[in-house]
């Protein structure tokens, strides 16, 4: 049990600085366009977020750590659920002051409605990474959210908290609908 929970560490650290990597590619393409190049990276981000998931899920099934093992499986799992919501909310601001500061000029049009393409996939991104965090659940109780935490301002604040409810229901109504099939 030991090798396969260090394993799994192993994997969801990789894992987690492949989608920084990629993410720190995407934030360099907003300014330097390569729409061949953001396409191919957009899906590999995708292919690395199924596998944290698959990891991450594998690690929850872990409710102790192994004996002489002190990283609990709880606190790893909150842990990256909040730095892939964190840097989905970064580059959903990133995006959004990239299409702002591009000048309002027919010669920009194209560009413009690729932001816009953008940023309507980074808007569903960090809604899809804040509602994984909130599934999971609160912070674990050894968990410092004073210095890492999301930052929303308040009409963020509630139209994602409106957008939440309506995600939970939606689950709610396809469970609901499953049992009755």
């Amino acid at each position: 049990m030991r090798l396969v929970f260090l394993e799994l560490l192993d994997r969801i650290q990789n894992a987690m600085q492949e989608r920084q990597i990629l993410l720190d590619d995407r934030f360099r393409l907003l300014s330097n366009p390569n729409h061949i190049l953001d396409s191919t990276l957009f899906h590999s981000l995708r292919d690395v977020d199924k596998r944290l998931a698959n990891y991450l899920s594998q690690l929850v099934e872990f409710h102790a750590p192994p004996k002489h093992i002190n990283i609990h499986p709880q606190y790893v799992v909150y842990h990256s659920f909040l730095h892939i919501a964190l840097g989905s909310q970064k580059f959903l601001h990133e995006a959004r002051r990239t299409l702002a500061q591009l000048p309002s000029l027919p010669a920009n049009t194209t560009r413009r409605t690729e932001l816009s393409a953008v940023l309507g996939n980074a808007i569903h991104d960090f809604q899809r990474d804040y509602f994984s965090l909130r599934d999971y659940g609160p912070p674990p109780s050894e968990f410092d959210t004073a210095h890492s935490s999301l930052v929303l301002r308040l009409p963020e604040r509630i139209k994602l908290e409106a957008l939440y409810r309506r995600h939970r229901l939606q689950r709610l109504l396809r469970r609901t609908d499953n049992a009755f099939s």
